[in-house]
């Protein structure tokens, strides 16, 4: 009897059409298990994909919203006198759209936003002088919701501008509401939260200039003039700059550039400058305008 010969080819052949009978057959057997599968697979993604668009619908309005509020509130400020039934109403407005944002979009960046922008809007809103020695509700809740928005702070920077608005809410309240029969914190609540700002390194040097010269401003009102002058001082350290003298024959382009340069010191250098000739200091010996060429 002659033998029969498989070659290595033909037994591969025949274990490939082996693997993948028993692949139809599994197939097969398992239809309705793949079937549900693939439904609940395609159900889910549907499920994500709706929610993500209605996230990003949701995210969108809020966005417009509080543009819109912030428009309203930019609007109050030109159009209305500080602490009148016009700006008191606008501001209200405000407040209302910024805590939809803050409502509808709990612990996202809009929210934090929203929560600023309504530590603004009472502030901005202001309480009549007249009267506020009674109290100033608005600029007590000023306080309160930039508190807040510091607590929620995700950055550093978030952190730094919160605390800034606040120390600034509280020394507007100490000049409120003080009088010798009222004590108050406010004015050492102010001082404390500026300087929690200097001494922050992750505090930006513009911020950090601006808190010192509130703190100059601070002891300055409280007649400590040598304290104010060490702030005001360390404000032009860190943002003085000289400028070169203009000839005669310099081009238009340069005379420009002098004029903006000029022009920058009505910032916080420029507001240095002037609290410390109002206390006595020469300070154009100490902090020359213009470089004395060599």
């Amino acid at each position: 009897m002659a033998k029969i010969k498989i070659t290595r080819e033909e037994l591969q052949h025949d274990e490939v059409l082996e693997t993948a009978d028993h692949a139809v057959h599994w197939l097969r057997d398992n239809l309705r298990l793949i079937l549900a599968i693939v439904i609940v697979a395609l159900a889910t993604y549907a499920v994500v994909g709706t929610l993500h668009s209605r996230r990003q619908q949701g995210l969108m309005a809020a966005n417009n919203l509080l543009s819109e509020a912030s428009d309203r509130y930019n609007a109050a400020i030109q159009e209305s006198g500080w602490a009148s039934p016009e700006r008191q109403a606008a501001m209200r407005e405000v407040i209302a759209l910024a805590q939809r944002v803050i409502d509808q979009h709990p612990g996202t960046p809009l929210a934090r936003q929203a929560m600023l922008l309504q530590g603004n809007a009472y502030y901005m809103a202001g309480d009549d002088v007249a009267t506020s020695r009674e109290g100033a509700p608005n600029t007590n809740e000023a306080i309160n919701s930039f508190t807040r928005f510091v607590a929620e702070a995700k950055t550093p920077f978030e952190v730094t501008k919160g605390k800034l608005a606040l120390a600034g809410a509280y020394e507007n309240m100490f000049f409120l509401v003080a009088r010798p029969d009222f004590p108050t914190t406010f004015q050492e609540d102010a001082r404390r939260t500026y300087l929690e700002v200097v001494n922050d390194t992750a505090t930006p040097a513009f911020m950090r200039a601006e808190a010192l010269l509130a703190l100059g401003r601070l002891y300055a009102f409280q007649n400590q003039p040598e304290q104010a002058k060490l702030y005001y001082r360390q404000v032009l350290d860190m943002r003085h700059q000289p400028l070169a003298p203009v000839t005669d024959m310099a081009s238009n382009r340069a005379i420009i550039q002098q004029l903006d340069q000029r022009a920058s010191l009505f910032t916080l250098a420029g507001t240095a400058r002037l609290e410390l000739q109002r206390l006595g200091v020469d300070v154009d010996a100490e902090y020359p305008l213009i470089v004395e060429q060599q």
